[in-house]
C-alpha cells in the first residue's frame, strides 16, 4: 500500500499540467484540463465549504478516502481522490464532477497523517484545517503549516486526564468512520490503555461502537427507527453497567451531525438522563454547546437533551478564551453576524458554524494572503478571487481580506509573475505562508514551524438554558511550570448522577 501510495503521488506530480480557465455561469468559473469537460473552481471568495470537506467521507466518498482542498492559481478545488494525475472531484452543488489536472501551489488537509505522503514528495505547503494526528507526524517536515489548534493526540490526552479527574475508571468509546472520529478514536485509545500513566494504572475502554453516517437514522416521532438505529439503541443500551455499581461514561469521538444521530439513539434508549450514565463530548462533537440563541430547533433541543453532558473544545491563543473565562468564544459564538458571514463561506448554515469552522476559514485566508504575496501581482490575484478584491501598490503593506481578519501583503514582496504566465515556485510560496499572519476570527493566525500547538482546552457543561464554561485543562507547559491539572472556573459542575463540587 506504501508503494502504490508512493507512486499514486509520483504521478500527480510528473503529469500535472497547466489547466485553462474560461468563464462559467453559476457561482464559480470554470477549470478545463486538456480534452476534458470544464469543472467550477469554488474560489477564496465563496470558500469551498470547509465542513464539507471534513465530512466528505462520510457524505461522498464511500470506500473512506479523505478529501482535500487544493489551491490552484485560479482558485480553491476540493478533491476526493487522484490517480495518476488526475484530481477527481465529486458532483455536488457548484461541482461538476470529474477527473482534472490542476497546478497545485498548496494543500488544505483535513488530516495530517493524509497529507504528509502527499507534502514530502511534492514539496507542497500544507496547512491542517483541522487537528493534526499527532505531532510526530510532521516531524521534520519543513513544509508544513500548522495553524493555532492541537493536534487529535493531544486532544485525546485531555478527554482522558478529564475521566481521571473524577476518578472514572471505564468508558465506552462512540467513534465516527471519518478521518477525525478514527483518529481521535486511537487517541483515546492510547492515552487511556496503551500508555497510562504510571501512578494511576490504565482505564478500562469497556465497550467501543463505531458509528457510520447511514447506521444512525435520525428518529423521527411516529415513525419506526431504522434497523440501523435500532442496533445502535440497542449498543448503547448493552453498553451499560448493568449492576448499576460504576458510573458508565459515553466518550463520544465524532463530528456534530453524527452526535444529533447519536443523541437520538440514546435519547430512545432513556441515557440522556438515567442515573449513572454520564456523556463526555470530543471538540467538533462539544461544537453544540455554542449553539443555543441562533440554532436550529433541532440543535436546540439535542442541547436541551444532553443537559449534564461535558464538552471538550480547544483554546486558541488568545487569552480571552482561557484566563478570561472563554470571553473570546462567547462574542463569536453568539453573534448572528459573525455566523452567518462564516457558514455562507464554509457551505454551512449559520446555526451550524462551530470553532473549528471558523479556524479553517482563518486558515484558508492565511494560504491566500501567503500566495498572494509570493505571485506578487496582485492583479492576477484579484482576478482569481484569492485576495478577496485588494488592490495593491508596490511596497505597501494592506489588508488582504475584509471582514473577520486582516493580513499583510506587498506587491513584489517575494516573487513577481513572470510575463510568459509561470506561478510562483513552491519555494517562495512556503516561503511567503510563513511570512504572513492574520488576525482573524480565531486570533492571530500563522505558521508554525516547530513544535506543538497546545494552548489548553476548555471544558463545558451543558445546563438547561445553555452552557457554562466550568474548566480549563492548562497546556501541558503550564502544567510543568506548577499550573493544576484542571483549574476550575465554577464551583459547581451538574451531571445527570448527581452534582460533583
Amino acid at each position: 500500500m506504501g508503494i502504490l501510495w508512493l507512486l499514486l503521488v509520483c504521478s500527480l506530480l510528473i503529469h500535472c499540467e497547466r489547466a485553462v480557465i474560461s468563464e462559467g455561469d453559476g457561482a464559480g468559473r470554470q477549470l478545463q484540463a486538456d480534452g476534458q469537460e470544464p469543472l467550477t473552481i469554488v474560489t477564496t471568495d465563496q470558500l469551498a465549504r470547509m465542513n464539507w470537506l471534513r465530512q466528505a467521507v462520510s457524505r461522498v466518498n464511500t470506500n473512506q478516502t479523505e478529501a482535500f482542498g487544493f489551491v490552484c492559481p485560479e482558485g480553491f478545488r476540493v478533491g476526493i481522490r487522484w490517480v495518476e494525475g488526475w484530481l477527481t472531484v465529486p458532483k455536488e452543488p457548484g461541482f461538476v464532477g470529474g477527473p482534472v489536472r490542476p497546478d497545485i501551489l498548496a494543500l488544505v488537509g483535513p488530516n495530517t497523517g493524509e497529507t504528509v505522503p502527499l507534502a514530502a514528495m511534492s514539496h507542497l505547503p500544507v496547512a491542517n484545517v483541522a487537528q493534526t494526528v499527532s505531532s510526530s507526524s510532521v516531524g521534520g517536515l519543513e513544509n508544513v503549516v500548522r495553524l493555532p489548534i492541537p493536534s487529535l493526540e493531544l486532544e485525546g490526552r485531555a478527554l482522558v486526564r478529564l475521566i481521571r479527574f473524577f476518578g472514572w475508571r471505564r468508558f465506552v468509546l462512540l467513534f465516527s468512520d471519518s478521518g477525525y472520529g478514527l483518529a481521535l478514536a486511537s487517541a483515546i485509545r492510547g492515552a487511556a490503555v496503551d500508555r497510562p500513566s504510571e501512578s494511576e494504572g490504565p482505564l478500562w475502554v469497556a465497550r467501543e461502537i463505531q458509528i457510520s453516517a447511514g447506521q444512525a437514522g435520525t428518529q423521527q416521532q411516529g415513525v419506526g427507527a431504522s434497523a440501523d438505529a435500532l442496533r445502535l439503541q440497542n449498543a448503547l443500551s448493552e453498553a451499560v453497567d448493568p449492576s448499576g455499581g460504576d458510573t458508565t461514561i459515553f466518550v463520544v469521538a465524532t463530528e456534530q451531525d453524527t452526535l444529533i444521530q447519536v443523541g437520538s439513539a440514546a435519547k430512545a434508549a432513556g441515557l440522556l438522563d438515567r442515573q449513572g450514565v454520564a456523556w463526555v463530548l470530543s471538540g467538533e462533537a462539544a461544537g453544540v454547546f455554542t449553539m443555543f440563541n441562533e440554532a436550529s430547533s433541532e440543535l436546540r433541543e439535542l442541547g436541551r437533551d444532553f443537559e449534564g453532558a461535558l464538552g471538550l473544545l480547544p483554546a486558541t491563543g488568545r487569552s480571552a478564551w482561557g484566563a478570561e473565562g472563554g470571553e473570546g468564544l462567547i462574542a463569536w459564538a453568539d453573534s448572528a453576524a459573525v455566523r452567518e458571514f462564516v457558514g455562507e463561506r464554509v457551505g454551512v448554515s449559520a446555526s451550524r458554524v462551530v470553532p473549528q469552522d471558523v479556524i479553517a476559514y482563518d486558515a484558508t485566508l492565511l494560504l491566500s494572503a501567503g500566495i498572494c504575496r509570493a505571485w506578487g501581482e496582485m492583479r492576477n490575484c484579484t482576478e482569481s478571487g484569492l485576495c478577496g478584491g485588494v488592490e495593491v501598490e508596490e511596497g505597501v503593506e494592506v489588508e488582504v481580506h475584509s471582514r473577520g481578519g486582516k493580513g499583510t501583503g506587498a506587491r513584489g514582496a517575494v516573487a513577481r509573475r513572470e510575463e510568459n504566465d509561470k506561478v510562483p515556485s513552491r519555494d517562495s510560496v512556503l516561503h511567503s505562508i510563513r511570512e504572513t499572519s492574520i488576525e482573524g476570527f480565531s486570533g492571530n493566525v500563522s505558521g508554525v514551524e516547530e513544535g506543538e500547538v497546545d494552548n489548553g482546552f476548555l471544558v463545558f457543561n451543558r445546563r438547561r438554558d445553555g452552557w457554562e464554561h466550568v474548566a480549563t485543562l492548562p497546556s501541558a507547559a503550564e502544567t510543568a511550570a506548577g499550573a493544576p491539572e484542571v483549574a476550575w472556573v465554577w464551583g459547581n459542575l451538574s451531571l445527570p448522577n448527581g452534582t460533583v463540587a
